[in-house]
């Protein structure tokens, strides 16, 4: 597929997710009453409190637009984003967070790009790992596939890395990264027919076939297991019977594990707005764990499944007509697990999260965060735990314009 055709599919892609959005529950958000900051342009913004909101990206983006969260060693959270909406003109953006939440300098990881897919990024033992695909220029012969970046963990500046040409040229707009037991990054993306999926060292492999029949995969991410290294795929499954949320378990050589399988109670969810998150409990911990909606046809519950498992943990039960369209997890350095959901209940907008405990067996009293004035909707979540603190990333419309904002939670005592 040529440039200009991925293009019209890229955009085709987007209009569906965007109709997602509308019909399966990531439909508008009431505004709150959380003061908010301006654009932040100064190396380093004064000490926001936990509960104030700051915007991140600096232009407007659109509703589908999807990032990557990266910590480094010093503490400090890259959120990683894909900048501009016209072939050519994209670039890969980082805006560094603090620990104390203070939103810093954006810088440019890589500009004029032709095609670019929306980024992630990964901490590994030598450093921070941005990756994303894309088409470098338009021009016969230039390179395309996936491309990386790197900075020291602490501290320091990006510097461009190569390109894995791609086995199949047509790939999706949604990349997903982790590192290995190895230390080497693995990165899975659909891509026509299916989705690949690429441990850095070894030759990209396509992990899961979908025929044309069975139509389209989305969302995809990727986790490994802390204790036994096992990497896993995730995505969710659009097609006219058995969709839902499924992954597939991928060996070290990358090679698929079994077939892949439908998460309980996921055969009826709200479908996802952004990738199916599957975060780990950290080095020597068990478990890949995702979140996810049963509906009925509303969201009846907040589900935690740990990828493998017979049964998924219920964080809360909903009530019945409710407009809950959105969930994201990420843990904490101690292995505990952090959700997030927001949505319309009884026509009160909500962002609500919880921690769980270190056995992850059950969650704490629910917290519900305040939004910046003037928000219309909200339409993704993204979360990074510290000890002691949550920082949560969302991409809202705010007084018509729609950007990603970030503010800090502290636990519930």
């Amino acid at each position: 597929m040529n440039a200009l055709n991925k293009l019209a599919a890229a955009s085709a892609c987007a209009a569906l997710i965007t109709a997602l959005a509308t019909v399966l529950g990531g439909a508008a958000i009431a505004s709150a009453t959380t003061p908010a900051t301006s654009p932040a342009s100064a190396a380093k913004a004064a000490r926001p409190k936990p509960g104030h909101w700051s915007r991140i990206t600096v232009n407007g983006l659109a509703n589908i637009n999807e990032v990557g969260l990266v910590r480094g060693a010093d503490g400090v959270l890259h959120v990683i984003w894909l900048d501009g909406n016209t072939a050519g003109r994209y670039a890969i953006m980082d805006t560094p967070v603090a620990a104390d939440g203070a939103v810093g300098r954006t810088t440019a990881i890589a500009s004029h790009i032709f095609l670019a897919s929306f980024p992630d990024a990964t901490a590994t033992p030598t450093g921070l790992d941005v990756f994303w695909n894309a088409n470098k220029t338009s021009a016969p012969g230039s390179p395309e596939g996936t491309f990386d970046a790197t900075r020291p963990r602490r501290g320091g500046s990006w510097h461009p890395g190569g390109v894995v040409p791609t086995l199949n040229l047509d790939w999706g707009d949604v990349l997903s990264a982790a590192t290995g037991s190895d230390g080497k990054p693995w990165v899975d993306f659909g891509v026509s027919g299916g989705i690949a999926a690429l441990h850095y060292g070894q030759a990209e492999r396509m992990i899961v076939s979908i025929p044309s029949a069975k139509c389209c995969a989305y969302e995809e991410g990727m986790g490994i297991d802390g204790r036994t290294g096992a990497a896993w795929a995730t995505w969710y499954w659009l097609m006219t019977r058995g969709t839902g949320i499924y992954s597939q378990r991928i060996a070290q050589s990358g090679a698929p594990v079994g077939q892949p399988s439908r998460v309980p109670d996921a055969s009826d969810v709200i479908g996802p707005l952004e990738r199916v998150t599957a975060v780990s409990r950290g080095p020597g911990r068990p478990g890949v764990y995702i979140s996810y909606l049963p509906a009925d046809p509303f969201a009846r519950s907040v589900d935690v499944y740990e990828l493998g498992a017979r049964s998924p943990l219920t964080v809360v039960k909903l009530p019945f007509e409710n407009d809950i369209g959105i969930s994201a997890l990420a843990a904490d350095p101690e292995g505990r697990i952090w959700v997030a959901w927001a949505g319309i209940t009884n026509d009160e907008s909500s962002l609500t999260v919880t921690r769980s405990n270190a056995a992850v067996t059950k969650f704490a009293k629910a917290q519900r965060v305040g939004l910046p004035s003037g928000t219309e909707d909200v339409w993704k979540v993204y979360l990074s735990a510290q000890s002691g603190r949550l920082d949560v990333v969302a991409l809202l419309t705010v007084h018509g314009e729609i950007a990603y904002w970030t503010t800090q939670v502290l636990p519930a005592r």
